[in-house]
């Protein structure tokens, strides 16, 4: 069965510092600032920005060409994105042909360099090697969810946008859905929660969380017959034995 993964996507891709603990090149360029506040002094000098997207995409490729014990150690959490390594531990590999994943983005400057670099990682570290023709991850830019000082939009005209998004690529199929809210800005949660449990709990969608301080990323599946939550969620413990 044909699966597409919903996956909100967040700033720990730039933010966490760890990434760049083992990158002299991207702590030499971060100097005394942290990746928010260089990407926001740089955000209209485009080859900066796409220089330092270069600087810490090699760093978490240090990460994901470790050994699999290394990457399944909650410990090591934080040296890569909340999105791809809560994905990893929910469901290993990806195929294609079979999965497809969509990446929920801010349409800021931060947003989209935390997009590239989960769309590279997806695809070149989670989804397993193809021919080199199937598209990985695609990127869908939410308007309004905006971690800077502006003023974000009201909830109200962030949810269509996500409502949109989900019926294009649900419309004419009965792939499996599932969303995975592990990063992603908080506005994201409320429409992608309510839509999984109203609009499309008939497809019985699965809703991944993953903190970096827990050992296994938690699945939540509401049924047809509502939420019981003392069923429904489990831990993926099976990743980490």
């Amino acid at each position: 069965m044909t699966r597409i993964l919903f996956v909100t996507v967040g700033t720990s891709a730039a933010e966490n510092e760890e990434i760049a603990e083992h990158s002299p090149a991207l702590k030499e360029r971060l100097g005394d600032d942290d990746a928010r506040t260089l990407i926001a002094r740089l955000e209209d000098q485009p080859a900066q920005i796409a220089a330092l997207q270069e600087l810490l995409l090699a760093a978490h490729r240090e990460f994901w060409e470790e050994r699999d014990a290394y990457r399944k150690d909650s410990e090591h959490f934080r040296y890569t994105s909340a999105e791809t390594i809560s994905t990893f531990m929910a469901l290993g590999s990806l195929q294609h042909g079979l999965d497809k994943v969509v990446l929920l983005v801010s349409d800021t400057v931060i947003g989209r360099v935390c997009g590239n670099i989960n769309q590279a990682l997806f695809g070149d570290y989670l989804f397993l090697p193809g021919d080199g023709s199937q598209e990985g991850a695609v990127i869908e830019e939410i308007k309004g969810l905006n971690p800077a000082p502006k003023k974000p939009e009201p909830f109200q005209k962030v949810y269509p946008q996500v409502r949109a998004i989900l019926e294009r690529y649900t419309a004419g199929n009965t792939s499996q859905l599932v969303f995975n809210i592990s990063g992603g800005l908080k506005g994201l949660i409320p429409p992608i929660t309510h839509l999984a449990c109203t609009e499309y709990k008939g497809r019985s969608p699965e809703i991944l969380y993953l903190h970096d301080t827990m050992r296994a990323t938690v699945t939540l599946s509401p049924r047809q017959d509502g939420w019981k939550l003392d069923e429904e969620i489990r831990p993926n413990y099976y990743v980490t034995r």
